[in-house]
């Protein structure tokens, strides 16, 4: 039941968001890293952006985005789905280029995927996780690419509790 009303806001998070306009577009690829997954490439992930709030200083922009994406993991044990929805904290450094400079970003928010288990021996125990992203990367005016760690986790709510960790190549378009 607990998991329905999380599917269930999800959607209608998702269903409101269409409002407002789209500020950037991401491709995601990646490997799953714990547990191992199949192929070299075995994590994707697509989603839409939007500038919730920014700000520029001297030392250069910080952005508050919010991101929706849609995500596919091909996994040891079976193909996984997944739906993620976070607030991404993005600081982009001045440099002498304007649009362009090296950047960091971090994002915490909620995923559903579609299956738990990841390996024979790797059950995250429940569908609702909290997805975490730390990345480094360079905007070159409306194009960013960046180097990202995910990592997937329920948080100890149930148990066990191993968690997912993707590093993934991301390739932003801002609109």
């Amino acid at each position: 039941m607990r998991f329905n009303a999380i599917g269930l806001g999800l959607c209608l998070a998702l269903s409101a968001l269409p409002a407002l306009a789209v500020d950037s577009l991401t491709v995601s690829l990646g490997a799953l890293d714990h547990p191992r997954g199949e192929g070299s490439v075995n994590d994707g992930r697509i989603s839409a952006g939007w500038v919730i709030n920014q700000y520029e200083s001297d030392s250069g922009l910080y952005q508050t985005r919010m991101e929706v994406g849609v995500g596919y993991s091909n996994t040891q044990a079976d193909k996984v789905w997944s739906v993620t929805v976070a607030p991404v904290a993005h600081y982009r450094f001045k440099t002498s280029r304007p649009d362009s400079g090296p950047f960091v970003e971090a994002s915490l928010g909620g995923a559903y995927l579609s299956k738990t288990r990841f390996a024979d021996d790797h059950d995250l125990t429940s569908h609702g996780h909290f997805a975490s992203r730390l990345g480094v990367g360079y905007a070159f005016g409306a194009s960013e690419v960046s180097l990202n760690a995910m990592h997937f986790s329920n948080a100890g709510i149930k148990k066990p509790n191993p968690g997912v960790n993707v590093i993934a190549l991301r390739f932003t378009r801002l609109l």
